[in-house]
């Protein structure tokens, strides 16, 4: 039985069975899986992707994979990946440049309702190289000091970005009252993705407050309402969200995952397991100013869920946030701390990974 089997060869038979299942639809008809942004994906999944890229290369399958173009640190996931999806023969990899001078002269003319001055244009594409996100936030910009109502008028250089999106993100939030940044603030460490519900209650603002904030930095395009449902928020870019999580002081940042992590323990008192994850995360991150004990064991149960799963790269992780909260802990048992590092080297061989693996042993 499957059961029997060591765990990593449970988690091969559990990657077959997908790309099985993957296989069976698409021989119904041809299939194009698209996955955006994969540098946000899990060890696993990314395992699970370069599984499938190995075993539907005869089939009627196109796998489409994004993936933002930027400095990550040495030995990321993701570039791991990237790295060993390039050996197959069948595998493209496309760099997406900027769009042209003249898409750039089409995205500008709507807003200013006629052709825009050659000059303008040129000056632009000069500072956002063609990417779009860059144009779509300069346009925003100048609209918003007034410049385009006279774009003849704006002078050389009179397009500033800053070298870094993330500055350029800066700005745009720069305007917002302190009370929609607080909330916004709240929201960056709740995830791209947040209900209005919750960011009350994180942000510690009553909901009706809270629903004219998010109106107002809704009408700045900072956040969008989420199709998925009512009352549901994206931050419209993940840039946003980042920017807004760095510029939280430490003790404000301790505090909020604090608060996300009390909320999610009323909202399922009895059944943790859908969002242990995710309380783990909070807890680990509040750890200054929480409970390091409870940190400890949502992050061991978090662990044992997720080797149930067989994402042993995710096990690891919350076994290294069960290491971290007994340094905050006043008294712990060595046997305990011992048998927390085994669980963690475990978890790092059947990850594969044998350099970490080898450090929690030792």
């Amino acid at each position: 039985a499957a059961a029997d089997r060591p765990a990593d060869q449970q988690r091969f038979l559990l990657f077959e069975a997908a790309t099985r299942a993957l296989l069976a639809c698409a021989q119904q008809r041809p299939m194009v899986l698209l996955l955006e942004d994969i540098q946000w994906a899990g060890s696993a999944s990314l395992r699970l992707l370069e599984h499938f890229a190995t075993e539907v290369t005869d089939a009627p399958v196109l796998i489409i994979a994004t993936v933002r173009d930027e400095a990550r640190e040495r030995g990321h996931n993701v570039e791991h990946a990237r790295a060993t999806l390039r050996r197959h023969e069948r595998c493209r990899h496309i760099t997406l440049g900027g769009l042209s001078r003249g898409e750039v002269a089409e995205l500008l003319a709507p807003t200013l309702g006629r052709p825009a001055p050659s000059d303008l244009i040129s000056e632009l594409y000069a500072r956002t190289e063609g990417v779009p996100f860059f144009v779509g936030e300069a346009i925003r910009l100048l609209t918003e000091r007034g410049d385009l109502a006279h774009p003849e008028r704006i002078p050389r250089h009179g397009v500033t970005l800053p070298s870094r999106a993330v500055d350029l993100i800066r700005r745009a939030l720069a305007g917002l009252a302190p009370d929609v940044t607080d909330l916004l603030g709240a929201g960056s460490v709740l995830g791209r993705d947040f209900t209005h519900t919750q960011v009350a209650a994180v942000a510690d603002m009553p909901r009706d407050s809270a629903l004219e904030q998010l109106d107002v930095a809704t009408r700045a395009g900072i956040v969008e309402e989420h199709e998925e449902g009512v009352a549901r928020y994206r931050f419209t870019h993940a840039l946003f969200q980042e920017a807004l999580y760095e510029d939280l002081p430490a003790a404000t940042r301790a505090r909020l995952h604090r608060r996300a992590a009390v909320r999610l323990e009323q909202m399922y008192p009895d059944a943790l397991d859908p969002v242990i994850s995710e309380l783990a995360h909070h807890h680990h991150r509040s750890v200054a100013v929480g409970d390091p004990e409870r940190a400890f064991e949502v992050a061991q149960q978090a662990a044992h869920n997720a080797v149930e799963l067989f994402a042993f790269e995710q096990a690891a992780r919350h076994y290294e946030q069960a290491v971290d909260a007994l340094g905050h802990c006043e008294r712990v048992e060595p046997l305990t701390r011992m048998e927390t590092l085994l669980s963690l080297g475990e978890a790092h061989r059947l990850s594969g990974d044998r350099p970490r693996r080898v450090e929690a042993f030792t």
